[in-house]
Parts: structure tokens; sequence; C-alpha cells
């Protein structure tokens, strides 16, 4: 019972990206991150966060993650960005486990998009993110943040 994609909302800044996920999030019951908070929470020591890395990192639940592309890629253990591993996790939490991903980005899934996605994290992971997700672009003529429209 995999869903066949999951959902990516894509679009400029301010047309209701992560708005949109939040509602869902807030819908569905299901945890909610920026890539920059997932990213510190995978790496997060203290023994209160066991438990709901080893849910999220483990495909046991659906998750909402806003941004990617947006956060800082941190380096550890060497010099590769651990981001796009978590990326693969939540890549195989879909594909093995079944699990909803549900994702916000600015870049989409477009050929540009893809390259974007390719240069920060490598073909690999763009090809896995392309295969993933299925793309919901919003769109508009003003951003709400600076027009409150």
């Amino acid at each position: 019972d995999r869903p066949a994609k999951c959902l990516m909302f894509c679009g400029d800044c301010g047309r209701g990206k992560t708005m949109l996920a939040k509602l869902l999030h807030k819908k569905f019951v299901l945890p909610f991150f920026t890539s920059d908070d997932l990213d510190k929470f995978a790496n997060a020591e203290d023994e209160a966060s066991y438990f709901d890395k080893k849910r999220i990192y483990g495909g046991d639940c659906d998750i909402v993650v806003d941004d990617i592309g947006a956060e800082t890629l941190r380096t550890r253990y060497g010099n590769a960005p651990e981001f796009p591993q978590m990326l693969q996790r939540l890549y195989d939490a879909w594909k093995y486990n079944g699990k909803l991903i549900i994702a916000t980005t600015n870049f989409g899934l477009s050929e540009m998009g893809i390259k974007i996605f390719a240069e920060r994290y490598g073909e690999r992971t763009a090809d896995r993110l392309a295969e993933m997700f299925m793309p919901v672009y919003l769109t508009g003529e003003t951003n709400f943040r600076r027009y409150g429209k």
C-alpha cells in the first residue's frame, strides 16, 4: 500500500508551500521538520531524541520536511555532507516501508531543479528525489509575505 509518489510542494518564496505542509502536518499528526532542523536532529546526542530518531530514520513513520535545498550542508566525519544520506533514508522509508514523505522546496523537479539538486547532493540523490516525489507547483503573481494576499 505504498504511495505511488510522495508530495513535493514547489514554487517561489511566499507561495504557501510551508503553510500547506503545516496544514497537512496538523491534520494527519505528522512529524514536521525544516530540512536544517532534520539535519541537526539526526546528530542530536540526547537520550530523549533516541526513540524519535529511530522511528523517523528507521522508516517507521510518515514525515513532513520543509524547505529542502535551504539547509546548511554540514560535513561530519570527513568532507562529504550528510544531508544527502538523510534524503536516502527518507527514500528508503518510502520505497521499502511505504511511508509518505511530504516536502517543500523552492527548486522544483523541472530539469533545472533536478540539476540544482544534483549539484547540491549528487546525481544519485537527485535521481531518487525525481523518482520519489510528485511535484505540486504553487504559483501566483504576488508574494503573500510582501503583499498580504
